[in-house]
C-alpha cells in the first residue's frame, strides 16, 4: 500500500563551474545533504537556459557561456529543508533557491528478494 506524506524539495540553480571553500559547488551541497541526512538529493545539468544575467548556457557552442547551469534538488520533511537552508545558505553567491510543497511516498528496495 502506498502512503503518501508531506515532503518538500528543495531546488537550487547554479553555475557548473561555481565553487565553495575550494570545492566544486554542487559536489559541497551533495555531501552536505548526505553528513545532513536528507532523505534525496539529485543533481542535474541542463542542456540550455539562461538566469539573472540573461545570457545563455548552452556549453560547446560558441559566444554562449561554458558554465552549464546545474540544477540540484533535495527532498525531505520541512524541518530537515529549513535547518539545511540555514547550513548551505551563506554558500549560494549567485543562483535561485526555491522550495515547494509535494506529497511523496518512500520506496525502498526489499531487500528479503
Amino acid at each position: 500500500m502506498i502512503v503518501l506524506e508531506d515532503y518538500y524539495s528543495l531546488r537550487i540553480f547554479i553555475g557548473e563551474k561555481d565553487t565553495y571553500e575550494d570545492s566544486i559547488l554542487y559536489r559541497w551541497l551533495v555531501n552536505q545533504a548526505q553528513i545532513n541526512g536528507l532523505a534525496g538529493a539529485s543533481v542535474v545539468r541542463t542542456f540550455m537556459g539562461f538566469g539573472a544575467h540573461h545570457s545563455i548556457h548552452q556549453p560547446g557552442l560558441l559566444p554562449y557561456s561554458p558554465d552549464s547551469e546545474i540544477i540540484l534538488e533535495f527532498v525531505d520533511k520541512k524541518p530537515k529543508i529549513d535547518g539545511f537552508l540555514k547550513i548551505v545558505g551563506s554558500a549560494i553567491q549567485e543562483g535561485l533557491v526555491t522550495v515547494s510543497k509535494l506529497e511523496a511516498c518512500q520506496c525502498r528496495a526489499n531487500k528479503s528478494g
